[in-house]
């Protein structure tokens, strides 16, 4: 079992990465907690397969696991779900001293821990991934949200978890679908940060290669985005690189209403936008996007869609990394070197239908 820490002064925790640490959660949660209740929130296909392990760990340390559940989806990820696992809270009578554990992907993660960050002005919430996608990326950092029916995110707070738990074998139980678009988040990280990184996903070439890399490569995608975190939490500067693809990834879940694409499937889509707009632009020299599109198709991920230019720039506009009238879009010099472009509405509009 490998120990990242997350240096952020009374706010700092661990993330603990391992194979079948699921049955050690109790033990490892006892670390950061004394009480002696949790709200355990899943959905309902995670909680069919590892639910029990953590119940039975839970119990061993003492602590009283109060379960919620979810359908599985994005479309969990709602204002009325939020609601909901506020009120089975309340109902339980969790108090201030109590736990959140979210157990499950990046919905369950973000919901949870949001649900966490308002329930009583705020208790302590541990996150336990069980996808690629939020074990790389979405539970670490502390951005917890729900979505909104005019966009991906839009009601949500900075609450940074006390313990992260990554336990690689629950990606045993993912579908080839949802491992790909785990990787579309990798693959960010090695376009954004660690071009050592890129040149080594594509020297394995795709997903049966990866298997005995995978434990390092989680870690080194959590490494880099700590670093970012630690340096700008509130997303206010430097972090905000966090969202390579995601300005336009968010804008392709939204057109597909959140059931057409998975997240890291647009995400992936979004960085090939990225990338062609900033060869346009003359930032990248040409042949960026084409070495990030083979790189993506070699782990099964989309390259293409046929979303009218005209809804994403609709979408776009209300991207939280918008002030006014102008767009803040994550763009690309080379792999490995990315930086924050800021354009009018009118100029983003013009160059996109350019492309």
């Amino acid at each position: 079992m490998e120990q990242l820490a997350i240096g952020l002064g009374n706010r700092a925790y661990n993330i603990y990465i391992g194979q079948g640490i699921l049955s050690r959660s109790g033990d490892l949660i006892r670390e950061i907690f004394s009480g002696k209740r949790a709200a355990l929130l899943s959905d309902e296909t995670v909680w069919a397969i590892y639910g029990q392990t953590i119940m039975a760990s839970l119990e061993q340390m003492g602590i009283t696991a109060i379960p919620i559940l979810l359908p599985p989806g994005e479309a969990s990820k709602s204002l009325s779900n939020l609601e909901s696992v506020l009120e089975q809270m309340a109902a339980a009578r969790l108090t201030r001293s109590d736990l959140l554990i979210a157990l499950g992907g990046g919905v369950i993660g973000d919901l949870g821990g949001f649900a966490a960050s308002v329930y009583m002005r705020g208790i302590d919430y541990v996150q336990i991934p069980t996808t690629l996608l939020s074990q790389v990326d979405s539970s670490v950092g502390g951005k917890t949200a729900v979505n909104l029916a005019h966009g991906k995110n839009l009601a949500g707070a900075f609450w940074q978890p006390r313990l992260v738990i990554l336990d690689t074998d629950t990606l045993d139980s993912l579908s080839p679908r949802e491992f790909a678009g785990g990787m579309a988040e990798v693959i960010k990280y090695g376009v954004l940060a660690d071009p050592i990184l890129f040149d080594q996903l594509a020297r394995i070439g795709g997903r049966p290669g990866i298997e005995p890399a995978l434990p390092g490569i989680i870690r080194q995608c959590c490494a880099i985005k700590a670093a970012f975190v630690e340096r700008d939490e509130l997303d206010r500067g430097e972090r905000m690189l966090l969202n390579l693809g995601h300005t336009f990834g968010h804008a392709i879940e939204r057109h597909g209403e959140y059931t057409r694409f998975l997240h890291g499937e647009a995400v992936a889509l979004g960085m090939v936008f990225a990338a062609r707009y900033s060869e346009a632009l003359g930032f990248a020299r040409p042949g960026i996007a084409r070495e990030i599109r083979n790189l993506l198709a070699d782990f099964d991920l989309p390259m293409d869609t046929a979303i009218p230019i005209e809804a994403i720039i609709s979408h776009i506009s209300l991207d939280k990394k918008a002030t006014g009238d102008t767009l803040r879009l994550i763009l690309i010099r080379e792999i490995g070197d990315c930086f924050i472009h800021e354009t009018t509405a009118a100029e983003f509009a013009q160059r996109m239908y350019a492309l």
